[in-house]
């Protein structure tokens, strides 16, 4: 276990950096101090004299409740006044996993990979992940297009109310004209409709079916994590309360990869075909045949007259109404009417109020 020779600063004149086992400052020569905190620099020196490691194995030092005289732990008795330890002020606080936070603020001391600094704090605390900061820029990218959108969504689909004129009309009316005819087609076994006539069959493969006819077996390599034994990992850095820092360790298990070979089955399957008869038949249906239209840009629709043939018939009809605005900047604007009731309420050169969207549709037209 490493140890290292901490640091202090003096209270009275401000030096920075006095060795940690010293008792007076090195520049005003005040006492250290129980007060004193001490910190360990990102450099500090590693401890290799054995009287020197024994001193700091020794423990936390005292302060004499008589003479405020700083003592080693070894001391039974005060070397300034002779007092016994007894009755004393406490030892020094030992602190594991050092050195806090706070210390590393006040003594500007940076970071370290090594000596002092591998406890609960992780230089993620201090300096920010570039992978955080992508996140946070993509999370900001991401704001701003969802509210550019939301914007231009609000833009096109709100309304305002403007005053509209009647600049002219548009309809076409469509008929729609079915023939009953004989058709030709084709379909499987069970799909034939009843009242077809069968011209010819041929018999094929309709579909396939999966069917399993057994297993196979296959090997493969696997992995299995084993434990191989324990290893010390350096978990933190004590306080000893007497100006050095100990490395402190636990113990972690140590777990290898190792391969081995398996078999294992896997179904196996063939494709079986299934044959069904196909047939080509006729039949007869009515069918879309052709349709007859009407259209206009005046205010008089009317439905185009037809002639049916006997295998004819009329199978539906469509109509559609436009009215074409502008608006007192010559902009133009159509709207497709409900019903004809509504499109023959409307009259050429007659002004209305009309809600309109940015983008130009008419929600409503008020009388």
């Amino acid at each position: 276990m490493a140890v290292r020779e901490g640091a202090w600063d003096c209270p009275s004149c401000g030096r920075k950096r006095n060795r940690g086992p010293e008792k007076f400052c090195g520049s005003c020569g005040s006492p250290r101090g129980n007060d004193v905190e001490f910190y360990l620099p990102g450099d500090a020196r590693i401890v290799t004299d054995e009287e020197e490691l024994k001193r700091a194995e020794a423990g936390a030092d005292w302060n004499c409740n008589f003479c405020n005289s700083d003592n080693p732990a070894w001391n039974k008795f005060c070397s300034g006044c002779g007092a016994s330890i007894e009755g004393t002020s406490p030892q020094r606080k030992v602190i594991d996993n050092l050195y806090p936070e706070t210390a590393q603020k006040k003594h500007h001391t940076p970071p370290v990979k090594s000596a002092g600094f591998t406890g609960s704090i992780s230089p993620e605390s201090i300096y920010p992940s570039p992978k955080k900061n992508n996140y946070i820029y993509v999370g900001i990218i991401l704001i701003l297009l969802t509210s550019i959108i939301i914007g231009l969504g609000y833009y096109f689909l709100s309304s305002h109310e403007t005053i509209l004129t009647v600049s002219g009309f548009e309809w076409n009316r469509v008929i729609k004209i079915e023939k009953f005819m004989t058709l030709t087609e084709t379909g499987w076994e069970g799909q034939i409709p009843s009242d077809a006539r069968i011209i010819s069959s041929t018999r094929g493969i309709h579909h396939y079916d999966k069917v399993r006819t057994g297993t196979q077996t296959k090997t493969r390599t696997v992995s299995d994590r084993v434990k191989s034994g324990t290893k010390r990992v350096k978990s933190g850095t004590k306080n000893m309360g007497n100006g050095y820092f100990k490395d402190t360790y636990r113990t972690e298990t140590v777990y290898k990869t190792v391969y081995r070979q398996e078999t294992y089955q896997v179904p196996v399957y063939k494709q079986v075909p299934v044959y069904k008869t196909k047939y080509t038949y006729n039949v007869d249906r009515w069918k879309y045949y052709r349709s007859t239209t009407a259209s206009g840009k005046d205010h008089k629709p009317y439905w185009s007259d037809f002639t049916l043939d006997k295998k004819e018939r009329e199978s539906g009809r469509e109509e559609n109404y436009i009215v074409n605005f502008v608006d007192k900047k010559g902009k133009i604007f159509n709207y497709k009417a409900r019903t004809l009731q509504e499109w023959l309420f409307f009259h050429k050169d007659k002004s209305y109020k009309a809600m309109v969207t940015n983008s130009g549709t008419i929600t409503q037209i008020k009388p």
